[in-house]
């Protein structure tokens, strides 16, 4: 599947900056594809971390999250991208492309999870 960055290009910028900019609230964005279509869009973003974005998943649709994962023992922001494929999605049975791989768009998580 080719991913469409184009149509929603500023939009998908704009929140995985914020999830990135240390002085913004927003930790963490969800993309989705617009409907029947390759084109990615930001499904919705917020500021409750890890334990918000995971309420936040639709098991109909494949879905990326981007989430920055705050320590405060850390020297540097952690990132993970989550790739979601629930068993109800359409396609299922094939692994949904990781992002990073196929648009280089997401730069910098530390850890990538299926």
């Amino acid at each position: 599947m080719a991913v469409n960055l184009a149509k929603n290009r500023l939009s998908l910028l704009t929140a995985y900056q914020d999830v990135i900019d240390e002085t913004s609230d927003t930790d963490w964005a969800l993309y989705t594809y617009e409907d029947e279509t390759n084109d990615l869009t930001l499904s919705s973003s917020g500021g409750g971390g890890l334990p918000e974005i995971t309420l936040t998943f639709d098991n109909g649709r494949v879905m990326y999250g981007f989430c920055s994962l705050k320590d405060p023992t850390a020297a540097l922001p952690r990132y993970i991208l989550i790739n979601w494929v629930s068993h109800r999605t359409a396609h299922a049975d094939t692994p949904p492309p990781s992002l990073k791989r196929n648009i280089g768009v997401f730069k910098g998580h530390g850890t990538s999870l299926n």
